[in-house]
């Protein structure tokens, strides 16, 4: 099981970055290189942060076809 040796937790849970969701994501099993050591539960995280983040886009607006083309093509590059 591949554990964080670069960043640590702790450190980002106290600082002052505004995090999704408010809280540090881990990926049980994945170390730094999560992409790598879990690549479909890092491609769910994306789509779920893209899904959330871009549904606040008012559909009236003069960029929401731009932000569904682009939720489209991430969804296909995560193969989602």
């Amino acid at each position: 099981m591949a554990e964080e040796k670069i960043v640590f937790p702790g450190y980002l849970s106290r600082s002052a970055i505004k995090l999704w969701r408010g809280m540090v994501i881990q990926i049980p099993g994945a170390g730094h290189c999560c992409q790598l050591d879990k690549p479909a539960q890092l491609a769910g995280l994306i789509n779920q942060y893209a899904t959330e983040i871009f549904r606040s886009v008012v559909p009236d607006s003069k960029y929401h076809q731009f932000v569904m083309f682009f939720v489209l093509v991430l969804r296909i590059m995560l193969c989602l």
